[in-house]
């Protein structure tokens, strides 16, 4: 890989652990996703939605929750339902914007 950090290179391993956080804080640093809840871990999981955004906060990545997301349609697909799932799947992704992952 070139113009890589190939952190064997480094005499200490302190000079790697620094080496590492500084490519990690510019490959993390100011990044922003979205996070889809869906309704299985909504109604049954809550936990694992916490356990994700804490996760996403601990490397510092700003997390916007769509307040307004909805049932995906995954449960209508998976029953044979495409045109109800069509319908309740666009309507899902008004929900979040196009400009963040």
């Amino acid at each position: 890989m070139q113009g890589g950090i190939y952190f064997w290179k480094f005499q200490t391993l302190n000079e790697s652990k620094k080496a590492y956080y500084l490519l990690y804080n510019q490959i993390v640093q100011k990044r922003k996703v979205q996070l889809f809840v869906t309704c299985l871990v909504d109604q049954f999981f809550p936990e694992v939605a916490e356990a994700t955004l804490e996760i996403l906060k601990r490397f510092d990545i700003d997390v916007e929750i769509p307040l307004s997301q909805t049932c995906c349609g995954q449960p209508a697909f998976n029953d044979g339902l495409f045109h109800d799932a069509r319908k309740v799947a666009r309507n899902f992704l008004k929900s979040f914007r196009r400009d963040l992952p």
